[in-house]
């Protein structure tokens, strides 16, 4: 890479490959003669791209490039006159292929930038300007030509300033006032790298690209800008001196390609100046002296490393050797005054040899030995540092990996991607669940995390929280009431229970209540009206049915038959007059006809997926049959065939609920979760719409809807609520 520049590119393949092609080619030049010429960059996008065109669009990337590094042609103009010679070769491309097509192509050398494009890609120079990073666009106007580049721009930026090119689709979920925030709090790989991270994790159909360059200074030997140039022209006159030399024409064959002067931009007031940062001749001296004292260090170090080796293998002989000693003095009693003699004659034999040494002798073995201690010390500091900063360098990786996921949940919820934002927010949830919390910092680090997380959340979740109307209170009918199921007839609510030998009757227009026995069938635990509202079918734990007459106000015991004998009702529901019913123990659902003592042995209604009818605690039919299973888990059949159906992911997970109503002159399903004391509200495709929560919510049990689903009742502790929406 060449040291004047950091450029870091970032490519996302979309899932459908054919709806939008992307071509990024940076080349970054090694040979001598290729470094005075500088990067060239080239980024394609074609939408809707046919296999010709794309190899043509390749094949236009390779002639530049073999083209602009050749020794043959001048440097002055070079890519001028190639994007002219590219314009005259492939002029008729454009009009044989129906496609969009959006491209920018260009050179940078030092802090010179040249481009031309096509259609309307995104290319930007951000710099710094009082104390905030600026943006400047270097292509505002679509260019729809019949050539491929019909104009060039080209200027000067300064040290540190950054250039930005990418697709046009990235800017849909990466706007350019999210970019320059990223440069200004990030380097340059960073930005590329987060940008692409969150770029795959949307999972677009669309292939996004790009690149983000950076200056970090201007080279001293370079032959494009002279240093008292420079001096005088800083990122004011660089800025808006960027596109003054755009060009264009109307010419075909021999086109003189760029012309006049078509643009500028505007000067930019208060800009502080930035100059390009010269190497002052002294450089390669001061270069060489650190070299020598490097060289002087590592000999000495070698030389401290070897001289302490010598004294850990001598400390090693003398330990060895005190053991033996002892082995012998233990071993040997009648020897042991002899060699207690002979150690105290070595040991003063030592001393004596150790106090007649030289001075500059100790003085040496003694920095020798503390030089040893040193390196030691070092060794195990940096093995104790290598291994927090490995700690840290983890932590790290995973607040931005966190961070990361949020971005893309966001960028998700902008596209209505629920369900892939939920999955997103999962996963930024169990990184954090791995973050370190030992430490006040890293609490309230992990704290911090979790607040957005949670914001995010509260995105997803879509509550609606609201205040219902109280519209009956059954404790005051009786106080021992164990109502716990609801249904409605025209303005007639009903609530009873398994445990109850009474039914309340509430009248929704005036709120009176009044509680009846219904002594003929006890332990009412479901009910379904008809469309008509005559008739309203109950069931009792026994499995037992009876018809309740509007008019009449009287239940009557009904006769019920099943195909199977040891069927089992786990619900039922009246559509249309007739009682469907789903037998929990054979997994059927049954269609039964109404006849004068009650219904008849029924017909088998499905005809697939009936082993998926287990668990089943509800059901509602509109047209299509939708089962609630125990689990919160919904399948839906038509016509007896069960179809492709599923719920939206909602949060908090939906791992219970209690019923589910499908009103037929309505849009959604409502599911009544007792556990997590909500109603959640779906549109008939299965995608979440809210979730709809009151503190007034303590254990709701029984709910009907009414209106299309703009007025909803709920039973909840003996008291009656209405939620209107």
């Amino acid at each position: 890479m060449i040291p004047s520049l950091e450029i870091k590119e970032f490519f996302t393949p979309g899932k459908t490959l054919d709806k939008a092609h992307v071509i990024l080619h940076i080349t970054e030049p090694n040979a001598p003669h290729e470094r005075e010429r500088g990067v060239l960059f080239a980024l394609f996008e074609l939408t809707r791209g046919t296999v010709g065109l794309i190899e043509n669009c390749q094949k236009i990337i390779e002639y530049i490039e073999e083209r602009y590094y050749s020794r043959e042609e001048k440097s002055e103009s070079v890519l001028e006159h190639i994007l002219q010679a590219v314009n005259r070769e492939y002029r008729t491309i454009l009009s044989q292929y129906q496609t969009e097509l959006s491209c920018v192509v260009g050179t940078i050398n030092d802090g010179e930038i040249q481009l031309s494009y096509h259609g309307k890609p995104t290319a930007v120079v951000f710099f710094h300007h009082n104390n905030e990073i600026a943006t400047l666009p270097v292509i505002e106007e679509e260019n729809n030509a019949e050539l491929f580049f019909s104009e060039l721009i080209s200027g000067t930026i300064g040290t540190r300033d950054f250039f930005y090119a990418a697709t046009p689709h990235t800017l849909n979920y990466f706007p350019l006032d999210r970019i320059a925030k990223l440069v200004n709090d990030r380097p340059v790989r960073e930005v590329a790298n987060h940008i692409q991270k969150v770029l795959s994790e949307i999972g677009s159909d669309y292939s996004f690209g790009g690149l983000l360059t950076q200056i970090l200074h201007i080279r001293p030997n370079s032959s494009k800008l002279a240093p008292e140039k420079i001096e005088h022209l800083g990122s004011e006159a660089s800025l808006n001196h960027l596109a003054n030399a755009t060009h264009e024409t109307a010419e075909t064959l021999s086109p003189p390609l760029f012309g006049d002067v078509k643009k500028t931009l505007q000067k930019i007031k208060d800009s502080p100046s930035r100059f390009a940062h010269l190497r002052s001749g002294s450089s390669a001296k001061s270069d060489s002296t650190k070299d020598h004292v490097l060289i002087i260090i590592g000999r000495s170090m070698v030389m401290a490393i070897q001289s302490l080796a010598r004294i850990c293998v001598g400390i090693g002989r003398s330990i060895f050797n005190f053991f033996f000693w002892l082995y012998r003095l233990i071993k040997n009693r009648n020897s042991r005054l002899k060699e207690i003699n002979q150690a105290r004659l070595k040991l003063n034999n030592c001393r004596r040899t150790i106090v007649g040494l030289p001075t500059a002798t100790k003085v040496i073995a003694t920095s020798l030995l503390l030089i040893g201690l040193i390196f030691l010390s070092s060794l195990v500091y940096l093995r104790i540092y290598e291994y927090q900063t490995a700690a840290k360098t983890k932590i790290i990786n995973l607040i931005q990996a966190i961070i990361d996921k949020k971005d893309a949940a966001e960028a998700s919820l902008a596209y209505e991607d629920k369900a892939k934002a939920q999955i997103l927010i999962d996963e930024a949830q169990a990184l954090l669940n791995q973050l370190p919390n030992d430490s006040n910092t890293e609490k309230n680090k992990q704290g911090e995390l979790n607040a957005i997380l949670l914001s995010v959340r509260d995105k997803l979740r879509n509550e609606h929280r609201v205040t219902p109307e109280l519209i009956a209170n059954l404790s005051i009918v009786n106080g021992e009431n164990h109502a716990e199921k609801l249904t409605l007839s025209d303005t007639t609510l009903i609530a009873f229970g398994s445990n109850d030998p009474s039914w309340y009757f509430i009248n929704i227009a005036t709120n009176a209540v009044e509680g009846k026995l219904h002594e003929s069938m006890n332990g009412l635990i479901e009910a379904s009206p008809t469309n008509e509202g005559d008739l309203i079918v109950f069931r009792s734990q026994t499995g037992e049915l009876g018809v309740f007459d509007t008019k009449t106000q009287t239940l009557t015991k009904k006769n019920i038959s099943f195909p199977a004998n040891d069927a089992i009702i786990s619900t039922m529901e009246i559509y249309n007059r007739k009682l469907y019913v789903i037998d929990s123990i054979n997994k059927k659902i049954y269609r039964h006809n109404q006849t004068q003592n009650g219904y008849d042995q029924g017909a088998l209604w499905s005809r697939s997926g009936e082993s998926r009818l287990g668990g089943v605690v509800s059901m509602s039919i509109d047209g299509d049959l939708y089962a609630l299973k125990d689990n919160g888990e919904v399948r839906k059949w038509y016509r007896g065939e069960e179809q492709a159906f599923n719920l939206a992911a909602v949060d908090p997970t939906m791992d219970s609920a209690e019923k589910i109503s499908v009103p037929e002159d309505g849009d959604e399903i409502f599911i009544l979760d007792n556990k997590k004391r909500r109603i959640l509200v779906f549109d008939k495709n299965g995608v979440f719409r809210e979730q709809i929560v009151s503190d007034s919510f303590k254990n709701p049990t029984g709910m009907t809807i009414t209106n299309k689903g703009k007025t909803i009742f709920i039973l909840d502790n003996g008291t009656v609520y209405r939620v209107s929406r």
